[in-house]
């Protein structure tokens, strides 16, 4: 594989990456939003399903951006053959702590609907 094709297929998986990464990012809002406003309307099968939902979007939004992001960082590695004196950027040593902060955003925002939907255990 040439430099030129390494560059364009790392651009593209990091593209790929930052799209799935904004997937997540508006799931992640959308529910915060809609927790904080309604969370405490909702009754329990409303909230399981929006909840329920809210979890596997978010969880295929970060796999496929985590999945995304290690595919771009070996193009990266392949860069890095054919200029190893260059400054590189995507790391694979960055990903999987990226992984893990997708997934504490998940559980804290079900935690943020569970203290909106429970109020008074959130007190304590």
């Amino acid at each position: 594989m040439t430099e030129a094709e390494a560059v364009e297929s790392a651009t593209a998986f990091w593209d790929l990456f930052a799209t799935m990464l904004s997937v997540y990012l508006s799931a992640t809002t959308g529910y915060l939003i809609a927790a904080y406003l309604v969370g405490q309307k909702l009754t329990f099968s409303q909230s399981f399903t929006v909840s329920g939902l809210y979890v596997v979007f978010a969880s295929l939004s970060a796999y496929a951006a985590i999945g995304f992001a290690l595919r771009g960082v070996d193009y990266v590695a392949i860069m890095m053959e054919h200029r190893p004196d260059a400054i590189f950027y995507g790391r694979p040593e960055a990903v999987l702590p990226l992984g893990a902060v997708l997934f504490v955003g998940i559980v804290a925002s079900l935690k943020f609907m569970w203290d909106v939907r429970h109020p008074k255990s959130a007190m304590r």
